[in-house]
């Protein structure tokens, strides 16, 4: 992954765990699984746009977050919580 890729993971870890939620408790919050949500945090994995906007919804970023260049508009399909 890229340095905008690992940059935008990192943030969303560090917003996160400043509001003390869990890694399992915000996967539930934002309807990805929790497996996803670390892969997008460690930057092994690249944000979807629909990503991106429930965490920025989820930590109220107001639009720092679903904004980032590094969120793919096209890749990726919801990795949907059972």
């Amino acid at each position: 992954m890229n340095d905008i890729t690992r940059d935008f993971g990192e943030e969303l870890r560090r917003r996160r765990e400043a509001r003390g939620i869990g890694l399992i408790a915000f996967s539930f919050q934002i309807g990805f699984s929790k497996g996803h949500l670390s892969k997008v945090e460690r930057g092994l994995a690249v944000p979807t746009r629909e990503f991106a906007e429930s965490c920025d919804d989820a930590l109220a970023a107001h639009g720092e977050l679903d904004g980032s260049p590094s969120v793919s508009k096209n890749h990726g399909k919801r990795d949907s919580v059972k």
